[in-house]
């Protein structure tokens, strides 16, 4: 594809993500192996040709993205699962952040992008998936607060025990 044509792709659309190749290396991460990650070059909307990251887990695998619960093959692997939830204000300003500092975009365009696709996306296919967590919660809360729910969730359903014995 041409730039032009990388930079309408939705890519906050669940079907435009390479989920099959997500699943397949976090399948294989659990299992104890490693994996090359492609490395993206979010300016371009493309991989970096050539380019990978080894990824390898010691003891614990955490998936995180708007999608993380969203892909039944995904949440099969899962033994425990978060929902961060946040309001629109607060998923907009974060996101305007990290793209006009991160990745390059000026304001007047991650304004527009999050209007004609992040928000109706969110709506759509991410809010929906929050069902699927074990717990949920409010991503506006104060961090300590937000891990002693998961850790004591965590406690609730005896995986504080199993994280300890792998």
């Amino acid at each position: 594809m041409t730039y032009e044509e990388r930079c309408r792709v939705n890519f906050d659309h669940p079907d435009e993500l390479e989920s099959d190749l997500l699943i397949t290396h976090v399948s294989r991460l659990a299992e104890g192996h490693a994996v090359q990650v492609p490395e993206y070059d979010f300016a371009n909307h493309t991989r970096i040709p050539g380019k990978t990251k080894r990824l390898e887990v010691d003891h614990l695998l955490v998936v995180d993205g708007i999608f993380a619960l969203y892909y039944e093959g995904l949440r099969a692997l899962y033994d425990f699962s978060v929902y961060v939830d946040a309001p629109d204000d607060v998923c907009y300003q974060r996101r305007l952040a990290r793209d006009v500092h991160q990745r390059g975009r000026t304001p007047e365009s991650v304004a527009a992008h999050y209007a004609e696709t992040v928000r109706p996306m969110a709506e759509q296919y991410v809010r929906p998936t929050s069902r699927y967590a074990a717990l949920v919660v409010d991503g506006t809360a104060s961090l300590d607060w937000s891990i002693e729910q998961v850790m004591s969730s965590l406690r609730k359903h005896g995986l504080l025990e199993l994280l300890n014995t792998r």
